[in-house]
């Protein structure tokens, strides 16, 4: 307005308004307060096509929030623009993250090959379209595979009879350490970026071992566990059915699945063994976390026919296995308490940990189960024997039947478990006042007693 009055109207272009200077690594982002989502546009596409957006009928967007971004090594987020087409995200920087670890995510759904994994275990790989086709639900709901397989041969009597399967199961392996390795050094590069500590990423200082000893060691692993399922012969009882759905065994068709995990075990902790050699268990829990690895390990899990909730509770057993050493069956004795486990959410979501009238129970079930998976490293470590000590297995035997009894006498009640002290029994079992019964999963097959009791039929 000028002082006689007068008016004047000065126009602006979007791009001068946002100053968008043209520079192609500039970009900017805004906020869609109809939505909730975050966008990104390019600085120099704004300023030469201005923005571009489609409306449907009475649909409206307002931007708010709007920030300069610069494209460069470490926020690649030119690739983020080009990937998202003018898609909405809830987070740019959760979306950048993302893109930032997709070297690892790819590296780990490599690895989880399902031909490669069968061809390694001798096993029959999912025929296209057959992967993700959902069967009836385990005692576990989540640790079995739809493949359906032959029984394993030993390891010896299949080297001297096809002296080409041997050379097969080299060559697999060869390959799986191969894609392991790539993993791992997708996960060292990002320690050499400026973004490391924005992701969680440990400092480089941090880093104590190398590729070739964390190879070494997941390759052990893995030939390792090819004896796996013929251990079970040398149990004084033979591996319950809660066994069997979590790991590999002679007697299941439907191995698969249960190879994989054991085979993303032995990867993640060749990835904490890279971090530190002293507790490669702690390390490899807490990269899980920065590398943001559940999501793409439960995809990778869904090729192997888990689906729902059974591809996410594979990625969960995986995590806990190396979060919680201080609890597993035949682990050695430390000063670390055991009971750690029960503030481990992957923990009390696989045991199924509910409240009813105050009290915290857990399902015996899928206690059992996790418990026998939470074996695997006593059980890698007794196959790494060409002759099993029988008085390991045996120790380990009883440790899961006292923690079992232990879990039964306790009532499935955490806390009561907790009081109780694992391997321990007593005479009697805590009283449940009659009017205060738990409720029962009418898929299992249990009664209560007249003193509270829970026991199976």
């Amino acid at each position: 307005k000028f002082p006689d009055g007068g008016r004047a109207l000065r126009q602006r272009d979007l791009a001068s308004a946002l100053n968008a200077s043209g520079d192609v690594a500039q970009f900017v982002a805004t906020r869609d307060t109809v939505t909730g989502l975050e966008h990104i546009f390019s600085g120099s596409e704004l300023r030469e096509k201005g923005m571009r957006f489609d409306l449907g009928g009475y649909q409206c967007h307002v931007f708010l929030d709007w920030k300069h971004l610069r494209d460069d090594l470490n926020h690649p987020w030119r690739e983020l623009y080009e990937h998202l087409r003018g898609k909405g995200v809830a987070s740019l920087a959760d979306a950048m993250r993302d893109l930032q670890l997709k070297p690892v995510h790819d590296a780990l759904r490599a690895l989880l090959d399902p031909p490669l994994i069968a061809s390694l275990f001798e096993v029959t790989a999912p025929q296209s379209g057959q992967a993700g086709k959902k069967t009836a639900p385990a005692p576990e709901t989540a640790a079995v595979s739809t493949m359906k397989t032959p029984p394993a041969l030993p390891a010896q009597a299949t080297a001297i009879g096809d002296g080409h399967a041997l050379q097969r199961r080299k060559e697999a392996l060869d390959l799986l350490a191969l894609r392991v390795q790539a993993m791992l050094q997708a996960a060292q590069s990002l320690v050499l970026g400026e973004s490391a500590e924005s992701l969680g990423v440990p400092a480089q200082s941090q880093w104590q071992g190398s590729v070739e000893a964390a190879l070494a060691s997941f390759t052990r692993k893995v030939e390792a566990a090819r004896r796996i399922p013929s251990l079970e012969k040398h149990f004084r009882v033979a591996w319950s059915t809660h066994a069997c759905s979590v790991l590999p065994n002679d007697a299941a068709r439907e191995n698969l699945a249960r190879w994989a995990t054991v085979i993303a075990w032995a990867a993640l902790h060749a990835l904490g063994e890279l971090l530190s050699v002293s507790e490669p268990e702690q390390a490899g829990a807490k990269l899980f976390d920065a590398l943001r690895l559940r999501e793409p390990l439960a995809d990778a899990f869904s090729r192997f026919g888990l689906e729902d909730e059974g591809k996410w509770r594979a990625s969960a057993r995986a995590r806990a296995v190396l979060a919680n050493e201080a609890w597993l069956p035949g682990a050695p004795r430390s000063a670390k308490s055991p009971h750690s486990w029960l503030h481990d959410p992957d923990v009390l979501w696989l045991i199924n940990v509910h409240d009813y009238q105050g009290v915290r129970y857990f399902n015996k079930e899928m206690y059992e189960c996790l418990l026998w998976w939470m074996a695997l490293p006593a059980l890698i470590r007794i196959a790494e024997s060409p002759t099993p000590d029988p008085q390991k297995l045996h120790e380990l035997e009883l440790q899961i039947e006292s923690r079992i009894d232990a879990a039964e006498a306790a009532g499935y009640q955490i806390m009561a478990l907790f009081e109780l002290g694992e391997g321990s029994v007593p005479k009697e079992p805590p009283p449940v006042a009659d009017d205060d019964q738990p409720p029962i999963n009418e898929a299992e097959e249990e009664e209560i007693t007249p003193k509270g009791r829970r026991t199976p039929k």
